[in-house]
């Protein structure tokens, strides 16, 4: 029997992946109320097969999400607190609420390049999308083998690694 992609499943799913480095549930309430709308986010991807488009696709629909929802605007706000306690604050809030907004942007507009045109994008990187779905993305033993076989959707990819979804990756 399928299991069912609900907030609270996506969130514990989240909260079992060692990526998720949060430790304090204050840090981790933070992504709790964007973490469970995945399943909402994504209503229509969940049936689709996981392939280098569709997940990008699903990334780009969370990332777009987080930015119109106040997350990235209050994660900027948190590093810029940060930068003020360190002894090389150079620059004033502003400037750096700035410049890390339009680093967004600019990410924002380079996703949508690349999820367009996937194929020309990895050639750039000498990589297949099978080269790069098996050694770059990070499934674990049971989402890697799905997805060799063909099966794994993205519901089931939130059911068991979320955080591939919301941009988690081991360190290269």
């Amino acid at each position: 029997m399928k299991k069912e992609v609900t907030p609270e499943a996506v969130w514990e799913a989240l909260n079992r992946d060692p990526l998720f480095a949060p430790k304090e549930d204050v840090e981790k309430s933070a992504f709790k109320p964007y973490v469970e709308k995945l399943p909402v986010i994504l209503k229509t991807m969940l049936d689709k097969k996981v392939n280098l488009k569709n997940m990008a696709s699903a990334r780009y629909a969370y990332s777009q999400y987080i930015m119109k929802n106040g997350f990235l605007d209050a994660a900027i706000k948190a590093a810029i607190e940060l930068i003020e306690e360190m002894p090389f604050s150079f620059f004033d809030k502003e400037d750096i609420e700035n410049m890390l907004k339009q680093s967004m942007k600019a990410t924002e507009g380079m996703m949508k390049k690349i999820i367009s045109n996937m194929p020309a994008f990895l050639k750039e990187f000498g990589l297949t999308e099978r080269d790069y779905m098996i050694g770059q993305v990070g499934f674990n033993k049971k989402t890697l083998k799905a997805y060799k076989a063909g099966t794994l959707t993205i519901g089931e990819l939130l059911l068991e690694q979320p955080g591939i979804i919301v941009g988690l990756q081991p360190a290269q």
